[in-house]
């Protein structure tokens, strides 16, 4: 969530570093891309941040600031590769925001009208959304579902907000291009249902480069440069984990190569697909267990594990422990 945080408030003349320890959270979260940084704070560096920068629509220049294939929200828009429509993204990839966050979640809901449908925002007692949050989540959905249609002029039926409406709409307008009502009941997107049935690209070329696209920023953000064959299966794995299409098959036809010559050339370094995947879960598992808020099943559902159960066998396996154990071992 936070990829590119640091250049964007860099620009508007901001200090990260102190907007980040404001908000209690560590600047070094900058600097990693598979970290999950708890919401609650996230939700205060976006409220703090507009204070300090006095930008009342610093959520919808987040949104605009971010690239075309989205790395601050993982493999989401990787998934759009794999479904037939927009319909099927949004089911796919409402089920993976589950398992990243509980703070909250979007529902598909019936409107009055029989022709719209919503996407609602909504959030649970205990972590409030504050306007530039539900700004830039929104916009960021919006900017995503074209993204994913290949649709760039797609406008929604019409947006509601909650919270008040600011002295200069004129942003809204332009991201949107729907009418927008402020002081809404809730924060949702209103849409023709027909767009729904609008198919995406559904390819593994039309992936490819935005799978180059991903590789290249996780080069860039390693601390010793490692390009070697076994290095680029794991990152292409890291792309695809949370899918449910992290498999052998669609790592090697990313790749533009054969199954077998994959095996092939991993076996050159003395690997094998299999144990690669399974490094790349046990990394990530060993990173997301530092984070008290991420619960065990929300980890084996970003891992792609059938079942916590399932999870609990490869993690004892990896650490000699339970995730329980090892959690309240390095917590203590």
């Amino acid at each position: 969530m936070l990829f590119g945080f640091r250049q964007f408030v860099d620009d508007l003349g901001g200090d990260p570093d102190a907007l980040m320890h404001s908000a209690g959270l560590d600047p070094a979260l900058l600097e990693q891309m598979d970290s999950i940084a708890p919401f609650d704070k996230i939700a205060r560096l976006m409220e703090l941040s507009a204070q300090a920068l006095d930008k009342p629509t610093f959520g919808l220049e987040r949104a605009l600031s971010l690239p075309s294939h989205f790395p601050n929200l993982g493999p989401l828009l990787h998934m759009s590769y794999f479904v037939k429509n927009l319909e099927n993204f949004l089911t796919t990839g409402l089920k993976y925001w589950h398992f990243h966050t509980n703070a909250f979640y979007f529902n598909i809901v019936d409107t009055k009208k029989p022709h719209e449908v919503s996407l609602r925002m909504l959030s649970t007692e205990l972590y409030p959304l504050g306007p530039q949050t539900v700004d830039s989540f929104l916009a960021t959905l919006v900017l995503l579902c074209r993204v994913a249609i290949n649709r760039p002029n797609e406008t929604p039926e019409r947006i509601h907000l909650t919270h008040a409406r600011p002295s200069d709409i004129s942003l809204y307008k332009k991201i949107f291009g729907c009418p927008i009502e402020f002081n809404a009941p809730y924060n949702e997107i209103v849409f023709d249902r027909a767009i729904l049935k609008y198919e995406t690209k559904k390819s593994l070329s039309a992936l490819r480069p935005v799978m180059e696209k991903y590789i290249s920023l996780r080069l860039s953000r390693m601390a010793h440069y490692d390009n070697s064959f076994p290095t680029t299966v794991s990152m292409m794995i890291s792309g695809l984990l949370g899918t449910g299409n992290c498999n052998k098959p669609n790592v090697a036809a990313l790749l533009c190569i054969g199954e077998k010559k994959m095996q092939r050339l991993l076996a050159t370094h003395d690997t094998n697909f299999r144990t690669v995947l399974d490094e790349v879960r046990k990394q990530t598992a060993t990173n997301l267990m530092q984070n008290p808020d991420i619960s065990f099943v929300n980890i084996s559902g970003l891992l792609d594990y059938h079942s916590q159960p399932a999870f609990n066998t490869a993690f004892s396996r990896w650490h000699g422990c339970s995730p329980s154990k090892y959690r309240q071992d390095s917590l203590n």
